[in-house]
């Protein structure tokens, strides 16, 4: 095979892992929608600050801004004070 058909045989495949990997990021967001929102009250289980934008940041690349927008009012409904987020609540008063 000559250098040239491996570049090219490279890049395909490049390209192929590429378009899956979109493909397996759209189906995260898919499924994993409605369950970001819902962590903190159905399950007491709170992200930080980091990843609370890294899931709003994805959410949002596929158009699920009310979504993104929800994760991380929830987020900040438990943040703690001096956290960018932070959302001042009847209990912290």
């Amino acid at each position: 095979m000559k250098a040239r058909q491996v570049k090219a045989l490279r890049r395909k495949q490049a390209a192929r892992t590429q378009q899956q990997q979109v493909e397996a990021a759209g189906e995260f967001v898919s499924t994993w929608t409605e369950l970001l929102g819902s962590l903190p009250a159905d399950y007491n289980c709170y992200m930080t600050c980091g990843e609370a934008e890294a899931a709003a940041s994805l959410l949002q690349a596929f158009g699920e801004h009310a979504t993104a927008e929800m994760v991380i009012e929830e987020h900040g409904q438990d943040d703690d004070h001096d956290d960018d987020h932070h959302q001042c609540t009847e209990a912290c008063r």
